[in-house]
């Protein structure tokens, strides 16, 4: 489990490093913004790695929160893939 929880941080970092590429290199703000937002849970899930002391065993976050960080990111991440496309034509 701590792995996949690892692995979604990892996948997170490097996602948002790709969109703040992509903005670099179009300067489109919709990059700019897939990024900070991709950025924002990765920064929370570290915290909470950070500050959890052995209560959190069971985190109820991750039972409400998680599925709309999910939605969340899913939806902007199709908004960066189709400004993607439509830059690249």
């Amino acid at each position: 489990m701590i792995f996949a929880y690892f692995a979604f941080i990892l996948a997170g970092i490097g996602v948002a490093a790709l969109f703040q590429a992509l903005f670099v290199k179009t300067r489109k703000p919709a990059f700019l913004l897939c990024s900070v937002l991709w950025l924002l849970p990765i920064c929370y899930e570290i915290w909470v790695l950070n500050t959890c002391t052995g209560e959190c065993n069971i985190r109820v976050d991750l039972l409400y929160v998680f599925p709309l960080e999910i939605g969340l990111l899913a939806g902007v991440s199709l908004i960066g893939w189709r400004a993607y496309r439509q830059h690249s034509r």
